[in-house]
């Protein structure tokens, strides 16, 4: 899961846009780019599923339910009350 975390964040400061636009100005081939742009799409989902291996255990208690659900929101980068995101998702979750 840190390691998703870790790829969202490079995804999201810009560096990995960076890097893809250098790798296609030297070789002229426009693939770098055309990958970055197939993989951000599918960061939030692969992340989601990562937390789901990380998932509940069958007896969880209301706290651990909680920090689940907030673990959630923060890989997603959702402030708490803040967004249309967070009330839909947290809806879903109960």
């Amino acid at each position: 899961m840190a390691i998703l975390e870790e790829v969202k964040s490079l995804f999201d400061s810009g560096a990995v846009d960076f890097v893809a636009k250098a790798v296609d100005a030297l070789l002229k081939s426009g693939v770098a780019e055309s990958v970055v742009a197939s993989i951000k799409p599918m960061l939030p989902k692969l992340i989601a599923e990562g937390l789901a291996i990380e998932g509940l255990p069958a007896d969880a208690t209301p706290e651990q339910e909680q920090a689940w659900a907030k673990s959630v929101l923060d890989a997603f980068g959702v402030k708490e009350d803040k967004s249309k995101f967070y009330t839909t998702l947290g809806a879903q979750l109960l």
